[in-house]
């Protein structure tokens, strides 16, 4: 009977402190902002978390055995972090790179180097043929029948991500329908170190589906300046690539339960996964840890915030976005706002917001608010050099959430040298800065708290 008593006081002490803690006043903004980054610039957890998803686990390409232990690695340290944590299953389509290689036969045998983009078809042996090289879908078409039985090369430069990288998503398509029976791409990068870059591309269903590459900025400039002296370039293209069907993955999901508002929320997004080159570590694997350690000091603070937060490591950005599909399809509660972080790990400046609606008018006023409820926020980030607000698009993973009416939020990285090592076997751990980290852990637990605080 006295231990059934002592249970029993023990369980009413802990709902009467829960209940404190839930209904308690919490301390000024400026005050939690304060903590936040304070306890942020001196953690060592999300290096530690990075460090053992690269060395660890590794790359984790959709499907993968290795994606699945990285998500149960995220649900382990956000329960042991003190979120409720839990696995929302997400069916995806699988893809499987196989063996590769190019070869150049002429003018002068050479191995090169390539990554098959990501669902080609592959070539179902060896493809020899001859290369004709474009600058442009314009130039392409001016091309006419000089492409057919050919394999095309887009060289086209680096103008920026956005600008540039249609050629890798839709090159293989217009290729086809000039004849051409492959598609080489430039990697859509600044610069190189002989690292061809992979990436996503898709077929137009009105054109045949041929194999897809990419190389490196030093073969497509070496390849351009044989066109250009008018001297016959052929290669050999051999790649194993296949669609390997149909699996189950998972977001991996934890939350910081509301105080006063819990069915509101407030989301932290990344993708876990990665393509099946480099460790994951700028893409995005930095952007989870950041993400997951924005969680704990959230969940550690003396008064939780008045929405709910929650960290969502998506699955099946690099290939497909049905985890962020999968998500937005299930919410259960509201979402006010989003955050995301995959833009590499460099210097953060700020944040890109992003609001969307089918009137511009009421896009423009939103914004507008958007921007004016924020500036408190900036100025606080200010003195880790984390303040900068501008209008641009957020993220793919929290897209979906942002086009429903939430208030979407970029991490707004300095890319320099994210955008050469992008999609490539260069994306390791070293390239990350442990201080780039922290601020940007400290970036996102500030905006996620005032955005669980803040009226609308």
């Amino acid at each position: 009977m006295h231990r059934v008593a002592a249970a029993l006081l023990v369980l009413s002490l802990s709902t009467s402190v829960s209940a404190r803690r839930r209904a308690a006043t919490p301390p000024p903004l400026e005050s939690v902002a304060a903590d936040l980054i304070g306890a942020a610039l001196v953690s060592d957890e999300p290096w530690r978390e990075l460090a053992h998803l690269c060395d660890n686990i590794g790359h984790r390409l959709t499907g993968t055995p290795a994606l699945e232990e990285a998500i149960d690695y995220g649900v382990s340290e956000m329960t042991a972090d003190g979120l409720t944590a839990w696995k929302q299953p997400v069916p995806v389509k699988v893809w499987s790179r196989g063996t590769e290689s190019l070869t150049m036969d002429a003018p002068m045998p050479r191995a090169l180097t390539l990554l098959g983009l990501g669902w080609s078809v592959g070539t179902n042996g060896p493809l020899s043929a001859e290369v004709v090289v474009a600058d442009s879908f314009d130039h392409l078409v001016s091309l006419g029948d000089a492409t057919a039985g050919k394999i095309v090369l887009f060289d086209v430069p680096f103008t920026g991500y956005g600008q540039t990288v249609g050629y890798r998503v839709g090159g293989a398509s217009a290729a086809a329908r000039q004849g051409a029976v492959g598609v080489l791409v430039r990697s859509i990068s600044p610069e190189s170190l002989y690292t061809p870059h992979t990436g996503a591309m898709s077929y137009a269903e009105d054109a045949p589906r041929i194999p897809a590459a990419a190389i490196s900025l030093e073969d497509a400039a070496w390849m351009r300046r044989l066109a250009d002296s008018g001297q016959p370039i052929a290669v050999t293209l051999t790649m194993g690539a296949q669609d390997s069907g149909e699996a189950v993955s998972h977001n991996a999901i934890g939350e910081v339960t509301g105080r006063s508002l819990p069915d509101e929320v407030v989301v932290l997004g990344c993708h876990i996964d990665s393509w099946d080159v480099g460790q994951g570590a700028q893409d995005d694997g930095g952007g989870c840890v950041a993400a997951m350690e924005a969680g704990r000091l959230l969940a550690a603070l003396p008064v939780p915030p008045r929405r709910s937060v929650r960290v969502v490591l998506y699955t099946n950005e690099e290939n497909g976005l049905a985890g962020a599909q999968t998500y937005a399809e299930e919410v259960d509660k509201k979402h006010v706002a989003a955050i995301e972080s995959d833009t590499g790990m460099g210097a953060p400046g700020g944040f890109r917001l992003d609001i969307r609606g089918d009137d511009d008018a009421v896009v423009a006023q939103r914004l507008a608010a958007a921007e004016a409820m924020l500036a408190p926020v900036s100025a606080l980030l200010g003195p880790i050099g984390a303040g900068g607000l501008r209008p641009a698009f957020s993220g793919a993973d929290i897209a979906p959430l942002v086009r429903s009416g939430a208030i979407g939020l970029g991490v707004d990285h300095d890319t320099t040298g994210y955008w050469p090592i992008h999609h490539t076997a260069a994306d390791t751990l070293e390239k990350v800065d442990p201080d780039n980290l922290r601020r940007t852990a400290a970036a996102m637990a500030v905006a996620a708290y005032a955005l669980a605080e803040l009226d609308y």
